[in-house]
């Protein structure tokens, strides 16, 4: 959803924090408001932290996947099972149905600067 806001704009010791978190909110509630009743399995993409192609740093990682569950699980979206793996690195597994879940991976952790 941030795509080239962290790489053009970004100051080099704070990053784009302000920006992507308002492209993210706003770029959120369009889809949800644009498709009611239609699933959407949000991922964490190279440009959706605050600097390019990073990880959120260990003293921002509560704060971001906090942020970000809450824009892309909004109300009863979420459930208990998603939040705790959510929260804690960025991925979840989603159950569709009785014969189809689906694994959403943090891909950002494969990043060899990560």
């Amino acid at each position: 959803m941030g795509h080239k806001v962290s790489t053009d704009t970004a100051d080099l010791t704070t990053g784009n924090k302000d920006v992507l978190k308002g492209i993210i909110s706003n770029t959120s509630a369009m889809l949800y408001a644009t498709f009611p009743g239609v699933m959407i399995v949000p991922t964490i993409g190279n440009n959706d932290y605050w600097f390019h192609d990073q990880s959120p740093y260990d003293s921002d990682k509560a704060e971001y996947y906090a942020f970000l569950y809450d824009q892309w699980f909004p109300g009863s979206l979420g459930s208990d099972i998603i939040k705790e793996t959510f929260l804690y690195g960025g991925y979840y597994r989603l159950d569709y149905n009785e014969k189809l879940s689906i694994l959403d991976m943090n891909t950002m952790y494969y990043n060899d600067a990560n």
